[in-house]
């Protein structure tokens, strides 16, 4: 289920980047936003639905909570871009998935990978919190990342873990 949620992640990051380096419109990009943000939203509801099935404790219920802001964050880009909202919001949110996003990091500290991948999306929340709350543009940066991070934190460790090759 993580891989495919993966694979999903990587497209959208990779189009979100796209959109910024060559310069299309970003309400094209709506659409896929909408769209992983309800595979992530589902799977993650099907997850913790079966650990409150299961009688899982509490501390299981973390991998869902953080899909849950992964979700929301491709809901409020979807948001963003079609009813064109102050952005100021979604910059205090992502710095909240930052820093939440360190803590995951924290926690898989002895999956080398897992926790690169975990401050690789902290570092790209904290520039949509610079960006978009503290109104400081950095150009194609972002997008530069949002493809890089596209690539090598959701499309190929999705893609290996559907094949069987890496696991989380």
């Amino acid at each position: 289920m993580f891989g495919l949620i993966l694979i999903y992640v990587g497209l959208v990051l990779i189009n979100n980047g796209l959109a910024g380096v060559i310069g299309f419109d970003k309400k094209a990009t709506a659409v896929l936003n909408l769209i992983c943000g309800c595979i992530i939203f589902f799977f993650n509801v099907v997850s913790a639905v079966l650990l409150v099935t299961s009688g899982a404790q509490s501390t299981s219920f973390f991998g869902p909570a953080v899909g849950f802001l992964f979700a929301i964050t491709y809901f409020f880009l979807f948001a963003n871009t079609v009813f064109s909202l102050d952005v100021r919001p979604f910059g205090y949110f992502c710095l909240f998935v930052c820093i939440n996003a360190l803590i995951a990091a924290y926690l898989d500290k002895t999956n080398l990978y897992a926790l690169l991948i975990w401050i690789a999306w902290a570092f790209f929340w904290f520039l949509g919190f610079v960006e978009c709350s503290l109104n400081k543009s950095l150009g194609k940066f972002s997008s530069y990342v949002a493809i890089a991070e596209g690539i090598f934190t959701g499309w190929l460790p999705g893609l290996l873990i559907l094949l069987g090759l890496w696991s989380w």
